[in-house]
């Protein structure tokens, strides 16, 4: 990927103009991202939309905190109607409002090259009432057969939407890569996407990072891992399980045999349920990536020295060395001197507690 990023940048609305006429005549680029550019506002998008009906080489454009707004979208869709080489459309935290959405979607149901698509980060213009917005797009790729991989992070998803989501994805069967990270759907929004992945064969990695998912949420999405038979990558960190999540997650890695990455960390996994998932993994064949951790506790990673899954996984630790100090770092020395033939060992500290010679 030949690639260039205007990061911060002051030039104006005129400067803009010609970059895009400069884009006209490009036959190198491949990528071109827009962050934290003021100037890239409805009238600039305009100019670079302009654009790409003209260049043949470009397969990505972002905009990510940029002033792109209802206009601007429609100035872009405009542009995919005549364009057949972009593949990959981002309007990161930018003010679309419902308008911008409604566009986006209308192109969405007869786009054909379109194979990714990221919207993250709109929940901070939701007094511009963006939920009917989503919900269209949400629909329209019930009729799409090309985008891949959909991003809806921090949209203001309810579990009333992730119903609409639901029946998508119940019926799409293109969509392999989805994220609606930090949407405060809870446990009736669980229930919905569980009912359809219950049933869904094409999605392989599903993100929900910051979902407010409780024990009977989790419990909903294990059920949903002991009958998918396509997921291989799942994120559940940050969100508020406990023992009763990690006992129904590790129910489920006994019977699943499709997941290979798991993310939890970030949930309580303490008083047992580090315990109930370290003995579900001595049956488990397939999971070869396991990220998890708490932050307050160190049992975790004390309990996997004695797991022989060790010796044939591929683990994360993430965040371990908070509280223990020397004694913590020990223990994992002597957990990563019993199983040398890790293929990959990650593990961070994010902020350091005590002083520097407790390391």
């Amino acid at each position: 990927t030949r690639a260039i990023t205007f990061d911060g940048c002051t030039f104006s609305v005129e400067g803009c103009k010609i970059l895009a006429k400069a884009l006209e005549r490009n036959e190198t680029l491949t990528a071109v991202e827009f962050s934290f550019v003021l100037a890239v506002g409805d009238e600039s998008c305009k100019a670079l939309a302009d654009m790409l009906k003209v260049n043949k080489t470009l397969n990505s454009i972002e905009f990510t905190d940029c002033c792109v707004g209802a206009e601007g979208c429609k100035a872009l869709v405009n542009a995919l109607e005549c364009n057949t080489s972009l593949t990959r459309l981002g309007l990161r935290s930018c003010p679309i409002g419902d308008e911008g959405y409604k566009v986006l979607a209308n192109a969405l149901k007869t786009n054909t090259t379109l194979a990714e698509i990221d919207l993250a980060g709109n929940k901070y213009y939701v007094y511009q009432h963006c939920a009917e917005g989503v919900k269209s797009i949400i629909s329209s790729l019930e009729k799409n057969t090309t985008l891949k991989n959909l991003k809806l992070e921090r949209c203001g998803i309810d579990a009333e939407t992730c119903e609409a989501l639901g029946e998508m994805l119940q019926v799409n069967r293109t969509i392999t890569h989805f994220s609606i990270a930090e949407n405060a759907f809870g446990y009736e929004g669980c229930e919905a996407l569980a009912l359809a992945l219950h049933s869904n064969k094409t999605l392989t990695s599903v993100w929900l990072t910051r979902c407010d998912i409780d024990d009977d949420g989790c419990e909903e999405l294990a059920d949903m891992l002991k009958l998918n038979k396509t997921l291989e990558s799942l994120w559940l960190d940050d969100n508020k399980f406990a023992y009763q999540g990690c006992k129904a997650l590790a129910e489920a890695l006994e019977m699943n045999k499709s997941i290979t990455y798991l993310n939890i960390e970030g949930n309580n996994l303490r008083n047992g349920g580090e315990d109930a998932l370290n003995d579900s993994l001595q049956g488990n064949d397939t999971l070869r990536t396991l990220l998890a951790g708490d932050d307050s506790d160190k049992r975790w990673y004390w309990s996997l020295k004695h797991s022989r899954v060790l010796h044939r996984k591929k683990m994360l630790l993430s965040k371990p060395f908070y509280l223990g100090g020397a004694r913590n770092i020990s223990a994992s020395a002597e957990c990563i001197g019993q199983s040398s033939p890790f293929t990959y060992i990650n593990s961070y500290m994010r902020r350091a507690r005590s002083s520097c010679g407790d390391a």
